[in-house]
């Protein structure tokens, strides 16, 4: 392991993330795949490309070393590729799984084998000796799919993982059954490590543990417990090196000497740093104050751990979150919004493609259960648009034909319960258009009969008025009239009184 020390930075990955890098066994060079679905060699010394492998269509989740100059590439589309680091192209198309290619692992002393883990639940020994179909010469169904795959010391037997079991494979007489199978953890198993200097191995989970387990009776010996579920794990002396789901990788050093004698559980800090200061002498100062740094910085925030689909997301294995959802949580709402997300990301068909009956009769049955709630009815009717512009002539034979007949029954009776709903919508709001009538009607005939009678007292009003008007312009006449008769008829008066007095 000194030989790998120190950080390196590459700066070749401009625009995709880098994955699934591999060392040469000398330490110089490392190969590395990534989303941009090239195959890189890289020199250490230099950080230069000194390759670059173009033939694959879709990301390189692995790659490896077969020997000093030839390289192997698995990618999500599952093919399987052989490239000569000299010459700068490919050997050879070595074969295919039917989805992503997860993990490899190597013989130790045969450079011509190597074996590949796919989602596709199969394991798949292959020898490049070989050229055509026959290059692939045993396949292994772990039943699940499979998350990693380490090759036992002995090179006889192989350990794979993938969701809650492992499995112990015979690679002497390519049994197809297993020699072990086990639960130990009650979550998905993301990674195994071969310890090659001991008979144990060790596995991590998203259950936050780590188990060491002893290759001669299987026995789990210890239990690590951490904080935030894991996805890796390597083990190198007194050293643990865990990767979690929160991006964070971190050195834990583990001191058997202190653990209780009566207890096989060990806990440990999830710090990034050599968890104490007693056990720290073996370390330099120097690396001891930086890691205390990156404790400090790091420690103190702990983040919420991701669910199994969404981890699968965020690393853009679109297909194994689509299988996760369907096979293993079951929920028509988790597969909903694992399907949207899918079609806003344009990875839906790629999803749907190239899929063996087993697969569409469960996709089927999940539609059967998204038409039949109103929720998710859409969503489910583009999926089998999908499925028949894909699978036109599979979905009319056995045992397919089946689920496509049940799936339009349950839509037509969807059909025909919109169309009733729809008939008591309108009737709904014919009644209500009507009440809303009822109640506008006699408010509006109250405001008009109030208008009317405003109207009548005003004209009252007015013609009272004029009434007193009227009289009052009467009774003015009539007293001057009355006056000028008055002064008439005295005026008269004087007029005889004076005659009289003449005579």
């Amino acid at each position: 392991m000194d030989k790998y020390a120190g950080d390196v930075d590459f700066t070749q990955f401009k625009t995709g993330v880098p994955m699934g890098a591999s060392w040469r066994p000398d330490g110089k060079v490392v190969v590395v795949g990534g989303e941009e679905s090239l195959v890189r060699v890289l020199d250490v010394k230099t950080r230069a490309a000194l390759r670059t492998f173009q033939g694959h269509k879709a990301t390189v989740g692995v790659t490896r070393f077969l020997d000093r100059s030839r390289v192997v590439s698995g990618s999500h589309d599952g093919i399987v590729k052989l490239w000569d680091v000299e010459s700068g192209s490919q050997i050879q198309h070595i074969g295919k799984h039917d989805d992503q290619v997860r993990c490899s692992s190597l013989f130790p002393d045969q450079p011509d084998l190597f074996i590949t883990g796919s989602y596709d639940h199969r394991i798949k020994l292959w020898d490049t000796r070989l050229s055509g179909r026959e290059t692939c010469v045993a396949v292994f169904d772990h039943q699940y799919p499979v998350e990693d795959i380490q090759m036992m010391p002995n090179g006889r037997s192989l350990v794979s993982v993938g969701n809650v079991y492992y499995n112990i494979w015979d690679l002497n007489n390519y049994s197809e059954k297993p020699l072990q199978t086990s639960s130990p953890h009650n979550k998905t198993i993301t990674s195994v490590y071969v310890n090659p200097r001991d008979s144990r191995f060790y596995t991590s989970s998203l259950d936050k543990m780590v188990k060491v387990h002893n290759t001669l009776n299987f026995n789990v010996t210890k239990t690590l417990r951490f904080k935030t579920p894991l996805i890796s794990v390597i083990k190198h002396a007194k050293y643990f090196i865990v990767g979690d789901t929160n991006g964070t990788v971190t050195l834990h050093h583990i001191e058997e000497k202190q653990q209780d004698q009566n207890s096989n559980v060990i806990k440990v800090s999830d710090k990034k740093s050599t968890p104490s200061s007693s056990s720290s002498s073996t370390s330099s100062s120097s690396s001891s104050n930086q890691l205390k740094k990156n404790n400090e910085n790091s420690s103190t925030i702990i983040e919420p751990p991701l669910s199994r689909v969404d981890m699968l997301l965020k690393r853009y294995e679109h297909k194994a979150a689509f299988d996760t959802s369907l096979f293993i949580i079951k929920k028509k709402d988790v597969f909903f919004k694992v399907v949207s997300e899918l079609e806003r990301r344009d990875a839906l068909n790629m999803c749907l493609e190239n899929r063996d009956d087993k697969v569409l009769v469960k996709l089927l049955q999940m539609i059967k259960q998204l038409v039949n709630d109103n929720l998710y009815t859409h969503t489910g009717v583009q999926l089998m648009d999908r499925l028949i512009d894909l699978y036109q002539t599979e979905l009319q034979v056995k045992p397919l034909d089946k689920y496509i007949l049940e799936i339009q029954a349950s839509l037509k009776y969807q059909t025909q319960q919109q169309d009733l709903f729809l008939s008591w919508q309108g009737a709904l709001e014919l009644i209500y258009q009507n009440q809303t009538t009822k109640t506008l009607l006699p408010n509006l005939k109250s405001e008009m009969d109030m208008d009317i009678e405003n109207i009548k007292e005003k004209k009252e009003q007015e013609q009272l008025e004029q009434k007193m008007d009227s009289n009052n312009t009467t009774t003015t006449t009539t007293t001057s009239t009355q006056k000028e008769n008055g002064n008439t008829e005295i005026t008269k008066s004087k007029k005889k009184n004076n005659k009289r007095k003449e005579r």
